[in-house]
């Protein structure tokens, strides 16, 4: 009988006296039988074939022993049943089963009171077999929705899963189950390769065709043509339905239609806008039942003031009268989260700015002398990245020692120490350099493992955590002790030197000298200073040592930049989160292109979500294939393989590499969403308040005679390396393409100064490549991309809008890559009013970098040139409302982050971004690649767009490898050009205005109303009162509430004057009072008598009234 006959006879209810059983059997040390009550096998030939799913049970080391034996492949596993014979019981074999190791999964279950373990195969994760235990036909048709997205109604799944059977694309493979476990018969399905996308969707039209399905409402087909079929606008039309089904399917912690936000929120001075106060409202509730949160805001949702009302609303709901919290920040935002942000809208915090550990140590140190008293205020406590992690420096604390016997020497015996030995156990640190598992005599799996001694060569200067490549160095193989210690300089330099003081001192004191007492300890020497063995340490190393649950809460911002695997302030990350009670990261920028740009991330705020997820912490290369794109490259020794290069033995050479290539699966949203929340800009800027955002295409210039016969040049000069470099090695530039495309932009900038560019071969032999001729370029002629760059902030300026010009080129390499003086030689001389200042790296500290650009804006400049870099994070550029890419850095992310730095909440003017570039070069290369990825930026912001969803695929934001990719590419340029028009033909008539010589200036209704006031000669009091409620002001008037004033279509102030005073002729507190809508606190009076007065005859007539004249009498 073969075994599928032989499982399919078994599925009847079984004999509780003579059950099935599963056996496992390694010779000669252990045979283990467990009870069976489910099996599936696959349908290979043969007398064994593979396990496929199985349910076993029975005592907790025999269940063990199985599953060590299932899941290594070691000794023989069978199916069969225990049969009575007499008064005992022997096991009769039905068939052998087939195992291989790391091919199985397992998890626990429980039936009756018997613990069971459910062993299956990797086939059924992939789908390659599918078990159903209840509905068949609806396990099918979900996974056909689910894998190819076919439209399947409900009433359809019994019809398609018959015709699927029918064709063959799955078929039903015998099982044996216990009938007395399942109540319901238990169908178990082998998918057909020849089973994809195209075939079913053929399957359900021709069943369609043929009436074997029917559609439940009739129809003639013809609205299926106006169906879109870009991404954007499909999700745009039926966003309401997918959000009404997705409601119907949800359950929300926090409603906002329904629920209210925290009432503490009702205390703070500046009130939170309502998409924040729910958002800070739903994570603190989140909080309460969870660890950690994440928040994941566009540029200026106000992430800040966010996280600051979450810490503040979990300690309302905890019923907490103060907290503590850590604010873990770049070095760029300390001074903002210190000094102003926790302080706007809680103005009784007390605040601490961590600059060093000691701070921190001092006022723990004091917190413990008052009785480690609880907070009675909201307390935080505001450290950079750098001061976290930064600590002492970490040496070698072993030495490898090579002891040998003279007698050892003289006779060739091997030394008795030859190894790095640990200073606490005394024993040589060990590689291990084969492992061999094996099962004991009990069924328990050991290990057992070859080792030798750590060679000199091998221990190496860094120290290495995880063996890779190269091996561990980090703690004792044998005791586990770390092989690394701290060094600081000290005040002695070595013990003697010490002991030589120590003896002195003594003897006086033992003498009763105090004059040489008070000398040997006033002319102690001091400790020096060394940048290399700096005295500190690491600000996370005493927290997580010495204070542990002493933070409510941590609070993360810039999260992003704590997504690597191996740096310091990654791992600072790690033990900050497990010290503190609760966590909150808050990010812009959470996903940088690629899967593995949030597993570290995921493992620091969520452990226990991928530890349930079946993960291991060094388990990256897994995550990376599962959720993301792996490019796997397989090198030949020979251009073909027909012959192999082994000598004695058939096989050849062969190198395989695999590289991490841009993508994420939608699939990863699973770890995410349940733990996050995401905000765009605009769910919290009101639209009423917001301002125009305008983004210019890019200007392009045409290249004067000069620069064209200079670009050929260089062209020329790499095309030839490009092509010497094809098929060389050691004469090959390994960075050609770099060198190539760094120099193809930025020396058309730069052709006065630009330096000799030279490039280093792989034998160590530099080459001279290629330099401009400067004298070819005069320094008083303008280039024609600085005349267009001259064009744009005149009319910028004479409007009176502050303008920020970025460059890349700041000569932080090379002195003569700086572009930035001639740019501001240039605006100065050619525009009359313009006032220039240049922001660098030593301009100012990093956390003051906008303090800085307001305090020049105020001293009269109008010009603002910096690198993108310097700005890209931490920098609220409200008084610079445009801004000008003069040249543009190789991060995708980082411009899109520059370009927002001024279009934020607050912001009154519009915002303007201006591209340049000249044309028919690598700049236009690189401006069209941007111009591609304008809508896919949108998805990394959460716009969902049909380019944003390709970038989501494939695109990790690194302009220079795209643009190496276009240059390479036949067509590239082509391509390009397609994205740069669209672009271009989408861009809105207020572009056109910009750009046409007459420009049509509309300022915004709140300047407008300024500049009303300031003609009138208004008071400065009202007119900085008006300005700090323009948004009320403004609001007021779009709703109707200001009679007289109104804001037309064309955005246009209207004032009526009659209408809203009802005279020509009107004060300034009479403005302030109808714009503010202040009523006049005028009191209740007595009634007013009107009396007619006689006239007395006597005493001066003139100055007596007549008869009938009327008199007022006012009884005040």
């Amino acid at each position: 009988m073969k075994i599928n006959e032989t499982l399919d006879s078994l599925g009847k209810k079984e004999n509780i006296q003579e059950p099935f059983m599963i056996r496992g059997h390694v010779p000669s040390k252990l045979q283990q039988d467990v009870l069976c009550f489910g099996l599936a096998t696959d349908n290979s030939s043969g007398q064994n074939q593979s396990l496929l799913w199985t349910i076993i049970a029975g005592a907790d080391s025999s269940i063990q022993a199985i599953k060590t034996i299932i899941d290594g492949g070691y000794g023989k596993v069978s199916f069969g049943k225990r049969l009575k014979q007499g008064e005992g019981f022997f096991y009769q074999e039905l068939f052998g089963i087939r195992t291989k190791k790391g091919e199985y999964k397992t998890d626990s279950i429980t039936i009756g009171n018997k613990k069971a373990l459910v062993i299956y195969h990797d086939k059924l994760q992939n789908q390659e077999y599918l078990i159903s235990f209840e509905n068949p036909a609806k396990s099918v048709c979900e996974m056909l929705k689910n894998n190819y997205g076919s439209p399947l109604l409900e009433e359809w799944y019994e019809d398609v899963y018959n015709e699927v059977l029918e064709k063959e694309y799955m078929k039903k493979i015998p099982i044996y189950c216990d009938e007395n476990i399942f109540q319901k018969p238990v169908t178990f399905l082998e998918r057909n390769e020849i089973m994809s996308e195209e075939k079913i969707d053929e399957l359900i039209s021709l069943m369609v065709k043929s009436k074997q399905i029917k559609f439940p409402v009739k129809g003639d087909g013809a609205e299926l043509s106006t169906i879109p079929q870009d991404l954007g606008e499909y999700i745009s039309r039926f966003s309401i339905d997918m959000l009404e089904k997705l409601s119907n399917n949800l359950s929300p912690l926090h409603n906002p239609i329904v629920d209210t936000t925290c009432p503490r929120f009702n205390e703070y001075p500046i009130e939170l806008f309502p998409a924040q106060a729910h958002v800070a409202t739903a994570l603190s509730k989140f909080l309460m039942k969870n660890k950690s949160v994440l928040l994941q805001g566009k540029t200026s949702t106000g992430k800040t003031k966010m996280m600051t009302a979450v810490a503040d609303a979990l300690a309302y709901y905890q019923g907490k009268e103060g907290y503590r919290s850590i604010v873990y920040v770049p070095p760029s935002l300390t001074s903002k989260w210190a000094e102003k942000e926790i302080y706007s809208i809680i103005p009784g915090a007390e605040v601490h700015w961590i600059k060093k550990t000691s701070d921190l140590i001092n006022w723990h140190n004091k917190w413990i002398k008052e009785g480690k008293p609880k907070a009675k205020k909201p307390t935080f406590f505001v450290i950079s990245f750098t001061t976290m992690r930064s600590g002492a420096t970490i040496e070698k604390a072993v030495s490898f020692q090579k002891v040998q016997t003279e007698k050892g020497k003289k006779n060739w015996i091997e030394p008795y120490k030859d190894g790095w030995y640990c200073p606490s156990c005394m024993q040589a640190h060990q590689v291990i350099e084969d492992k061999e598992e094996y099962l004991d005599s009990n069924g328990i799996l050991k290990v057992k493992q070859r080792k030798r001694p750590m060679l000199y060569n091998e221990f190496g200067a860094a120290r290495r955590v995880d063996q890779n490549q190269k091996l561990n160095n980090a703690y004792c193989s044998e005791c586990g002790e770390s092989l690394w210690t701290n060094k600081v300089l000290t005040r002695f330099a070595s013990f003697k030197a010490w002991t030589t003081y120590e003896n002195k001192l003594l003897k006086a004191i033992q003498n009763g000298e105090k004059y040489p007492q008070r000398c040997l300890q006033e002319g102690k020497s001091e400790i020096k200073k060394s940048n290399k063995y700096p005295r500190r340490v690491a600000t996370i190393e005493y927290i997580h040592r010495k204070m542990k649950n002493v933070f409510d809460i941590a609070i993360i911002d810039e999260v992003h930049e704590l997504k690597s695997g191996a740096t310091a302030q990654g791992f600072a990350l790690s033990k900050l989160v497990a010290s503190v009670k609760h966590t909150i990261a808050g990010t812009a920028t959470l996903f940088g292109g690629k899967a593995q740009d949030i597993y570290f991330l995921l493992w620091r705020l969520f452990p226990s979500v991928m530890h349930k997820a079946g993960y291991k912490y060094n388990e990256l290369q897994r995550w990376n294939k599962e959720y993301g794109n792996i490019e796997k490259i397989v090198y030949n020794a020979e251009e073909e393989v027909t012959e192999y290069s082994n000598k004695q033995s058939k096989g050849g050479r062969q190198r395989v590499t695999e590289k991490v290539m841009p993508g994420i699966s939608p699939y990863v949203l699973q770890y995410l969403i349940p733990n996050g929340v995401w905000l765009n800009l605009f769910d919290v800027w009101p639209e009423e308040l917001r301002v125009p955002f305008i983004d210019v295409p890019t200007l392009f210039c045409d290249m004067d005679s000069n620069l064209k016969e200079m670009y050929l040049e260089m062209s020329s000069n790499f095309d030839k390396l490009v092509l010497e470099n094809q098929g060389a090695r050691e004469d090959r530039i390994p960075n050609i393409y770099t060198l190539y495309t760094e120099t193809g932009i930025s020396a058309l900038d730069n052709p006065f100064r630009y330096p000799l560019v030279t490039g280093k071969r792989m034998n160590g032999e530099i080459i001279d490549i290629w330099q401009p001729n400067h004298k070819q370029f005069p320094s008083e002629k303008l280039l024609p991309k600085e005349a267009k760059l001259v064009e744009r902030l005149e009319s910028e300026l004479s409007e009176e809008r502050v303008s920020l010009v970025y460059v890349k080129d700041t000569g932080t390499t090379k002195e003569e890559r700086d572009i930035q003086p001639r740019l501001k030689e240039v605006i100065e001389k050619e525009i009359p009013n313009a006032k220039v200042a240049i922001l660098r790296t030593t301009s100012c500290k990093t956390d003051r970098r906008t303090e800085w650009i307001e305090k020049k804006v105020s001293e009269g400049y109008n010009v603002i040139i910096t690198s993108i870099k310097l700005v890209k994070v931490g920098v609220d550029l409200l008084i610079t409302p445009t801004i000008m890419f003069y040249q543009y850095c190789w991060s995708m992310f980082d411009m899109i982050q520059a370009k927002n730095r001024a279009f934020r909440i607050g912001q009154t003017q519009e915002c303007r971004v201006f591209y340049f570039a000249y044309k028919e070069t690598f700049q236009e290369y690189m401006a069209l690649i941007i111009a591609k990825k304008n809508k896919a930026s949108q998805a990394i912001g959460g716009e969902v767009t049909s380019d944003g969803l390709s970038a989501m695929l494939g695109d990790d934001g690194d302009i220079q490898k795209m643009l190496i990719e276009s240059i390479q590419s036949d067509d590239g340029l082509s391509k390009l050009r397609g994205s740069a028009e669209e672009w271009t033909r989408q861009s809105n008539k207020r572009v056109a205005e910009l750009l046409s010589k007459k420009l049509k200036t509309i300022k915004l209704p709140i300047e407008q109303l300024l500049e009303w006031l300031k003609e009138r000669n208004t008071d400065i009091q009202v007119l900085n009162k008006i300005e700090v409620n323009q948004q009320k002001i403004i609001m007021d008037i779009q709703k109707g509430n200001i009679k007289g004033f109104s804001i037309q279509e064309n955005n246009c102030l209207e004032i009526d004057d009659i209408s809203a005073f009802g005279f020509p002729s009107y004060s300034d507190a009479d403005i302030y009072q109808h714009l503010m809508c202040v009523k006049a606190n005028v009191g209740p009076i007595s009634k007013i008598k009107i009396v007619e007065e006689k006239m007395n005859r006597k005493g001066n007539r003139k100055s007596k009234i007549i008869d009938g004249q009327l008199a007022l009498v006012l009884d005040f």
